[in-house]
This record gives structure tokens, sequence and C-alpha cells, in this order.
């Protein structure tokens, strides 16, 4: 205890001398949480002295009586509850986010927030520390000691409880217990065993704390709204279960007991966290932005408590002083290269190194001409949030170069996704901190232009693609007076809805260079998962400078790595199975001289009728045995569970979706086709009109009607093609089906749409039906999204060698401007524009006459060109000669013309089906009986013939040593699933008191535990009755065969993804058993 004592102490210390708070003793802290005489300081202050005065004459002078009032109803209002009312679980930051408290009529503060710089009271505020308090809501009941309380003029908003290390405490773990079992003791007590309505909140120490801390002095960890978890207390009190064993059947809770990032300022951890947690701003940004309360109207009518994560509102704050300090040097031209000075000489430089560094490093647009901040945060990470907090912190700092003045004229809040703008908005609207008429969610490029022009609207949600049109919409006078506007930009996804031509949109319409503010610069601050090279130099971080040239990196970040790790998304790369199926021939074209043929492509694979059939048929019957019941939440009728199919393109969408309505019409007779979970998204392309458009398929539905009804639905499937890929949120969506390849970027988002926690959701499950890549015995997804989590899973970071990529640029732009056939090109090009009969009657026969050689080498340059501008462009200040558009449409427009002329579609010698065919093996017999006879005969055994025999059988040899490893995946599933089976069986066995295996009493004991709570997860105990299953199953034939088939195969890589597949599958079959032993019974 001494040791504890002694953090104790020096903790009150720092929050006396570094934070600015009052130690109070705790005597003066009330039963009801309140420290009486400072909420009476506050009330007798000036800020109430006219609502003081007119109620004390309602008290007949008698000051005492009056203020016991107060206190006594201000304990009401804080801290009063109903048990029954869910929608009533609040914190104290929501009563004083509130303008004023009404007391017998008259309206008093209860604290100050900041104003202007020249008119701030916020100082006046009394924020207190108290060690030792002991909460003892009732005479009789039971009392908490907790080590440190913090009040703000006398108002209770958050305790810590302290362990001190050199006695084997820590606040990971005997911290985070403590008050874990402390609350669901005191709900044990007060809202379980207490039957009469009680006027004061007993539970007040927790439920109504902004946040509860747990510290040692190497980490602080937090927790918000504890009240999420009462019910799960009282069913463990009601089931007569000890205090701690609401951490055992609830170990979710641990993941909102998180810990707490902060910056290095004192060089002792604790010290560190609490200034993040508590200085004083910290606290009033708690109060008047980060808490509110959201209406949820699924369920019926409700409002839930929104607090941020500990990331979350770290990386707000860190943005809100990155502005302010960026901002204070607005007015300095060379900023930009002093920041990138100062950070090299942070790495351990020579001053004459950083001076050669910074100048080579001048060219760069980074902080140049606009201020940017780029924040790396994982799928799931609740961005929406973000970006609101964000776009409130920013529309309240103040101009530090002008006092009395906001920084910004406007808050821009930009998305690519009417969804994510709808979800914004409708965060907005919950926030009472800021007035309705005070920002505004612009549906048209006019009402975004109106919005610009009214003083009173701070802060605009519009989606990219009005944004994208003002420019051409505004008038002289408007452009002038957006050019003399300093706008701060919160933008989703940057690397994809803020890059390249929308940044130069943007530039063009709010940029400095027509303003009367010749300095004023505008920010950028940037969300998203997955950092191409080009953004992360654009907006990125310089961190230092490596041999290969300047390193970028995000400001701030919270990866899918880290959100993994700390549980608050799923991690869709363990469930990742790959699933492929033969590939058939069904028809064979014989080669001859003439022909020219190619390999078989993944599009010709995914786009094939009969095979997406197969895919739909195979991937529908693992839905229904795995995803459909993969979601169980108590209340529910039925379990949830929903999935997305990801089409290689519209016409193969469209197939897919027409077979998916097949068969669950089958399964669903007399259901009209409208009300069948089926949904299909995309775009409408050029050539839509010999296609069903997605309202028609959708009988009716528009996208937004759509995407309701599929979140709506129990266990809807959709089939998208390009859409909703990125940023599409639905919590209960468990499995994506990939019968298209995705790369890169795209195949992290793509992934990341299953990767969402949710109420009973254990796992997520990604089917690949990626053809094979023969080299690694691997499917090309596996291969794609291995790669892809790699890259993007951490941090992002990208290195660009400056001048090396500005000399390059110079040296490919001349190469390509001195080229004879690209001068000649450019001369007609020229002509042609504007001039429609030269460009019918001259240009193309112009083009089509180019020597192929000459043209070739031409495209080259070009190519080499285009490589080094898309990385210097956007990146680096260019000159326009780099900039001119007629070089790249001179060169499309050439290309398009030279490709129009090419046969350039080369068919493969076959098509691929899932049908009755002929084998890869009958095609060889078939060339070697021919080649034999040919022999034989003694003619026509060589030349051309032979040639195009050979190549055709290195084309048969892929695909047949695709569809052995096939076979193999196939086998070894048909095993895995007898392995299932045999659990099952035993577990049903040993329901009924039978037994023959050493694994039976693990099976009872499943039985049992699912029995006793068939909502809990019993995941891992399954995985060990599935082991023993596993183990028995190696000594039978059938296990030695298989090891035998893939001895004589040699699929060694191929052999290793097998394994994996054993350790993932038995998670697929888990809710097969509870549905065995609950659903069936339920039903019966």
């Amino acid at each position: 205890m001494a040791k504890e004592s002694e953090l104790q102490r020096m903790m009150l210390v720092f929050f006396e001398d570094e934070l600015g708070y009052k130690i109070r003793q705790p005597h003066l802290v009330s039963r009801e949480l309140l420290i009486r005489d400072d909420v009476i300081s506050f009330m007798r202050s000036s800020a109430n002295k006219k609502a003081y005065d007119k109620t004390l004459r309602q008290f007949s002078g008698d000051i005492a009586r009056m203020e016991v009032a107060f206190c006594d109803a201000l304990a009401v209002y804080l801290f009063q509850d109903n048990f029954k009312r869910d929608d009533n679980k609040i914190n104290v930051a929501i009563r004083l986010k509130e303008p004023s408290f009404k007391f017998e009529g008259e309206e008093f503060l209860l604290w100050h927030r900041s104003g202007s710089l020249i008119n701030d009271r916020f100082q006046e505020n009394t924020f207190a520390v108290v060690e030792e308090v002991i909460y003892k809501p009732e005479e009789n009941g039971p009392s908490r000691r907790v080590d440190l309380a913090m009040f703000i003029n006398g108002i209770f908003f958050s305790y810590a409880e302290l362990k001190h290390l050199s006695q084997n405490q820590s606040a990971k773990v005997e911290g985070r217990k403590k008050v874990i079992a402390n609350y669901a003791e005191a709900v044990d007590y007060f809202s379980v065993k207490k039957s009469e309505e009680d006027d004061l909140h007993k539970l007040a120490m927790f439920e109504r704390a902004i946040h509860v801390i747990s510290a040692d002095s190497e980490s602080v960890y937090l927790i918000r709204n504890i009240a999420s978890y009462r019910s799960a207390a009282e069913s463990n009190a009601k089931a007569k279960k000890g205090s701690f064993d609401l951490l055992h059947s609830h170990p979710e809770i641990l993941k909102s007991f998180t810990l707490v990032p902060f910056e290095s300022k004192y060089g002792l951890a604790i010290k560190d966290a609490f200034y993040e947690v508590y200085n004083k701003k910290a606290i009033e940004r708690e109060i008047l932005y980060y808490n509110f309360m959201k209406k949820n109207t699924k369920d019926g009518w409700r409002r839930t408590l929104v607090a941020p994560r500990p990331k979350q509102k770290f990386g707000v704050d860190k943005t809100l002083a990155r502005v302010e300090s960026l901002y204070l040097h607005e007015k300095d031209p060379g900023f930009a290269m002093k920041e990138i000075s100062a950070k090299l000489m942070r790495t351990g430089l020579s001053q004459d190194v950083i001076q050669t560094e910074s100048a080579r490093y001048a060219a760069l647009r980074n902080n140049s001409d606009l201020f940017s901040i780029l924040k790396q945060y994982a799928p799931g990470f609740g961005k929406t949030n973000v970006m609101s907090w964000d776009a409130l912190v920013l529309n309240e700092i103040n101009n530090p170069n002008a006092p009395g003045e906001k920084l910004f004229n406007k808050v821009i809040l930009l998305s690519d996704r009417l969804d994510l703008k709808s979800q914004m908005a409708q965060t907005m609207e919950t926030m009472p901190t800021i007035n309705k008429g005070a920002w505004g969610e612009a549906d048209t490029v006019a009402g975004f232009i109106d919005m610009l022009m009214d003083e009173t609207v701070r802060i605009i949600i519009v989606n990219v693609q009005k944004f994208n049109f003002i420019s051409d919409k505004i008038n002289a006078s408007q452009r002038r007076q957006f050019k003399d506007m300093r706008i701060a930009f919160v933008i989703d996804e940057i690397h994809r809805s803020h890059n390249g031509e929308q940044n130069e949109r943007m530039q063009e319409t709010f940029d400095n260079s027509l303003s009367r503010f010749s300095d004023k610069k505008n920010l950028i601050v940037g969300l998203t998962a997955t950092m191409p090279d080009n953004v992360l130099r654009r907006y990125g971080e310089i961190s230092g400078v490596t041999s290969d040239g300047a390193v970028f990196e995000p400001f701030d970040v919270f990866s899918m790595n880290d959100a993994i790790k700390a549980g608050f998304i799923l991690d869709p790369m363990d469930k990742f199975v790959a699933v492929s199926v033969p590939i058939l021939i069904e028809e064979f074209d014989e080669f001859d001289e003439s022909n020219k043929y190619r390999a078989i492509s993944g599009k010709d694979v995914y786009n094939d009728r009969d095979y997406i059939h197969h895919v739909v048929d195979h991937a529908y019957k693992i839905l229904k045995r795995v995803t459909f019941g993969a979601i169980r939440r108590k209340g529910n009728v039925g379990a949830v569970g929903k999935a997305m199919y990801v089409a290689d393109s519209i016409d193969a969408g469209i197939c897919a979706f027409r077979r998916f309505q097949k068969r669950i019409a089958e399964d669903n007779p007399g259901v009209p086709e409208s009300e069948l979970e089926i949904f299909i998204v995309f775009s409408k392309p050029n050539d839509q009109h010999h296609r069903e458009t997605p309202v028609s398929l959708n009988h009716g539905r528009n996208e937004k009607s759509v995407i309701a009804a599929f979140k709506e639905s129990k266990n809807g499937i959709i089939v998208v093609v390009d859409k909703l890929q990125t940023g599409f949120d639905e919590q209960t969506l468990h499995t994506l089906v990939l019968n298209a390849e995705r790369k890169d970027i795209s195949m992290v988002q793509t992934l990341c749409r299953v990767n969402r926690t949710s109420s009973g959701k254990r796992n997520c499950m990604v089917l690949d039906y990626s053809i094979v890549d023969d080299k690694s015995g691997k499917s090309r997804n596996t291969l794609n999204a291995e790669s892809a989590f790699a890259k993007f899973a951490a941090m992002n970071v990208s290195a660009l060698n400056v001048p090396a990529t500005a000399s390059k640029l110079a040296s490919s732009y001349k190469d390509l401007m001195s080229d004879p056939t690209y001068k000649r090109l450019f001369d007609a090009y020229q002509r042609s524009l504007g001039d429609a009969e030269y460009d019918t009657e001259e240009f193309i026969p112009f083009v089509k006459g180019l020597p192929e050689d000459d043209y070739n080498a031409m495209v080259k340059k070009a190519r080499d060109y285009a490589a080094v501008l898309n990385v210097a462009h956007g990146v680096l200040s260019l000159d326009d000669k780099f900039l001119d558009g007629r070089i790249a449409d001179c060169l499309s427009k050439a290309n398009s013309i030279m490709n129009k002329q090419r046969d350039v579609k080369i068919p493969p010698p076959f098509s691929v089906s899932e049908v009755e065919g002929f084998t890869a093996t009958d095609i060889e017999n078939d060339l070697d009986d021919s080649e034999d006879e040919s022999n034989g005969s003694g003619s026509g055994g060589s030349g051309g013939k032979k040639s195009n025999d050979s190549q055709l059988k290195l084309l048969l040899e892929k695909i047949r040593k695709s569809n052995d490893f096939n076979e193999l995946i196939e086998l070894h599933i048909e095993l895995v699933n007898e392995s299932i089976s045999m659990v099952l069986d035993e577990v049903r066995k040993s329901a009924e008191g039978v037994s023959h295996f050493s694994f039976s009493e693990k099976a009872k004991a499943l039985v049992n535990a699912v029995k006793d709570d068939r909502y809990g997860d019993h995941t891992e105990d399954f995985i060990k009755v599935f082991a023993s299953a596993l183990r028995l199953m190696k000594r039978r034939s059938e296990f030695a065969d298989f090891q035998d088939k893939v001895a004589s195969i040699g699929v060694e890589k191929g052999f290793d993804q097998l394994e994996r597949l054993v350790k993932r599958m038995p998670e697929f079959y888990y809710q097969e058993m509870v549905s065995m032993l609950v659903v069936k019974k339920e039903n019966e």
C-alpha cells in the first residue's frame, strides 16, 4: 500500500502543478458525488448573479436553504436514473453539454466554455482532484474507496484506479479486473436486489463517469460507457455468479477497456497519459464534442451513448494541436522548408547535410501551397464519427493571427459515398454543440453554392460529385469570394476521392492565387485505410531521408494490424478459404498455322456462364450451412448472417444474381420473387441498352432502397460489380464470395467489408473462387491478398528521391518531344482540333499509316514519360509544359485508332466451362495418338503443326496441374467434412448418454455448456473436440490415401495451404452444432 500511496501522492502533485487542479479533501465529497462548496461557489459567481438573486428572493433570503435545495436538485438532474429505461444510460458530459441547468424557473450555468481570445472565462472553472474518495450512496449499503476522483465546479466526472508494478499489480490485469468487479458487485446490490425505484442513481460513480481509468506508472487504460454492460452484469447477478464472472462470460469488455495513447511530454507514461486525458481543454472537448446521444430506430426508438475510443480522441486532439501549430506560421513562405530541416535535424544529421538535403527537396508541394494532415485509419475504426469530431473542433479554432475571429470560414466534409454523407449528417444532427442552421447537407450543386455564400453555415457536408461541378457553375463574383475563404476540407477515402484531377479542381476554385490574402492557406485533413505512394507524398509527413530519398508517412495511424490486435475488427485473412473448381473444356479448335492463341485468362473463367452457375451453387450450399447461422443474438428469432458476391463484370453479376435467385426460390416455394433476399448493385454502363437495369432487377428499388433492404434482411445476399467494396458498413455481413480478382488497395478494401465486429459475430469468411497460380499452387486472390495485406495492413510509408525524379521527368519529356514520329503526330493532331473533316479524312489515315516500329518506339518513350509524370504530378511543383493536356489527348487518340486497326482480341484455343466435355487428358491423348500416326506413316510429323501441338500441350499441362490441385482441395474438404460429421455424431451420442471414443467427455461438456448459454462463444471447446476427432481420422486409411495422393502429385506448397484449411474449417461448422442442439429444440 505504501508504494501505491507514493504513486498516488505523485499524481496529486502532477494534477496540481501541471494540470492546474485544486486538491480537495475527501470529506468534502457528498454521497451524491458533489463537492458542494465548489458547486455553491460557482452558483454565486458573476455569471449566475442575476439567476442567484432572483432565486434567493423565492427562498425569502434564506441562503442556506436555497443552496442546499440547489445541490439536491442538481444531484437529481445529474444522477437520477430509471433502471428500466435503456435510453437514459447517459454520462455527466451529456448533462453538462446543455447550456444551463434550470432551478426554480431560473437558468444557471454549471461551467464556462472557452470563448474567443479576447473574451475567455474558461479559466474561471474550478477543476479539482480528490484522493481516497469513499463512495457509499446508501447509509446501509456497500461502499467503495477510489484512489483519485476528478470534479469540475464540484461535479464529479471521472475516477482512476492506481496500481503499483513493484507489488506485482498492473493496470492491465489487476486494475481493470477491480474496476469491472466493483461495477458488477454494485449492479448486484443496487439494480438486482433493490426492487424499489431510487431517486438517485446508485451506480453514478461508474455509469455517469465520462471515463474510468486504470493506471500504473507504465500504462494507462480507459473505459467509457460501462453502463452498456449493465444487462450482462444483472444476468450474472441473477444467476448467482461471482462478480468476476462478468469478465469471464463477457471478455469483450476488456476490448472496451483500452490503452490510452499519448505524445511523450513528461518522460513518464502515467503522466503523459493523464495529461492526454485530464488536461482542462481535453475535458472541455469531452463535454462539448466527444459525447453525444445517437437516435437508433432500427429496433424501436431509443437513444444510445456515443463516445470516442482513446485512439479516436487522441487522433482528433492531435489534429487540433497540429492545425494550431501550422497556422502560427501561415504567413511564413519558408515554413515548409524549415519544417523539413527541423525533422532532418531530429534524425541526427549534421547541419551541412541538412542544408544540402533541404535544398534538394525544395520542389515538394507538401505544406507549401496548402496545409495537409493525412490519417491512416483501419476500416471499422469509426471514421464517420472521427470526421464529425474533426469538423466540430476545426470549426471552433480561433485564428492565432486575428484575435476574435474564427480560423476557418468553412469546414467542408467530402465523401464519394452517399451513405457516408447521410451518416455524417445524422451524426451532426445529434450533436447539440452546433446549431442546426450552422451546418448543412448539400444535395445539389446550387445548394452547395448557396451554403458557401451563407455566412451562418459553418460546416457543409457534400459528396465529391457535387463538388467537382462547382467551378463550372459559379460567377466571377462568387469565384473571387471563394478564393478569399480559408477552408478546412475533411476528406473520406482521400486516396480515391481527392487525388489527381479532383485535387486540381479544388485548387482551381479555392486556392489563394487570386485571393486578396496571398498568404492564405487552406487545410486538407485526409482519411483512408490504404495509402498509395502519390497520396503519401502529397499529403504525408516527411519523417527522414534514406538512400531511397525522402520518407513519407501518415500524420496519425491506427492500422488494420492495430485494429485486429485490439479486437475492434476481425481478420479477414484468418478465414480466407480458396475453393477452386476444375476447369473443363467445352469446345476445342485444332491448331493451324494461320491462327494465334493465348492461354486462358481469369476473365475467361469468371465470365463463363456455366462456371458462374457452379460457383453460385457451391457457394450457396456453404452460405446455408455456415453463413446464415453465423450470428446468433439473444432476443432474435433465429440467426442472421449475410453475404456479398463480387462479380467480374456486369453480365457476370447478372448471371450470378439470376442463379442465386433460382436457388433461393427453390428453398422458399410460394414466396414472391420481389421478397427474396437477393439483391444486386452496379453502375449503369454506356452500353446499358441491351441489359436489364439494376432497378428492374431489384423490382423497382433504387440503390439506396436496395442497400436499406439488404441491411434489414436476415440472410441477404448482395451481388456487386465495382460497388460497395469500399466504405460499405454492414456489421452482419459475414461472408465474401470472390469470383473475380482484386489487387492491392482494391483487395484490402473489398475484404474489409466483412471485418466489422457485431454482437454474436465471432468470425468472418472469404470464399475465393479465383483460378490457381500454377507456380505457387495458391489461388491468385490468395497471392494478391497476402501481398496487399503485407503492404497495407501496417503503417504505410513511401520514399521519393526528388532530385532524381525531377531529372528523369525532364529527360523523358525531352526524349518524347524530340522524337520524329511524335513531332509529326502532334502536328497532325493540332490540325485536327476543331476540324472534323480533316480529322476523318487526313488524321486517321495518317495515324494508320505510321510505320509500326517507329510508332512502337514513340509509344515506349511516351510511357516512360507518363510513368514519371504520374509520380511527380501533385507532389512536385512542375512547369506548365509538363501539365499540357494536349500531350495525353494526342497520344490517347492515336492509340485508340491503332487499337481499332489491330486484332488485339486473340482467342484462347478453347472455351472453359463447368459442363460435360473434354478433359485436358483427353485432348493430350488425342494429340499423342495423332503424333504416333504421323510418325508411323513417315509424313507430316514436323513443322508448324508440331510446334502448335507443343504450344497446346503446355496450356493443357497448366490446366491439368490446376485441376489436380483442385481435386486435392475437394478431397481434403471431404475428409474435413467427414471428421466434422464424426464430431457432431459424437456430440449427439454424448447428449443421449451413449459414448464410444476417448473424447466423449469433452463432447458431453460441450453439450452442457451450449445448453447453459446458447448465446455464448463455445468455439474453443468445439475445436478441442474437433482436434480429437481429427487425430482419430489420421489413423484411418482415407487419410493415408490422401497423403499418398499429395506425394504423387507433388504439390508441397499447396499442402501447406491445405493444412491451414484444416485449422480453419472447424469454426465454420460450429454454428451447425449449435443449430443441432438449440435451434432444432426451439423449433420442436
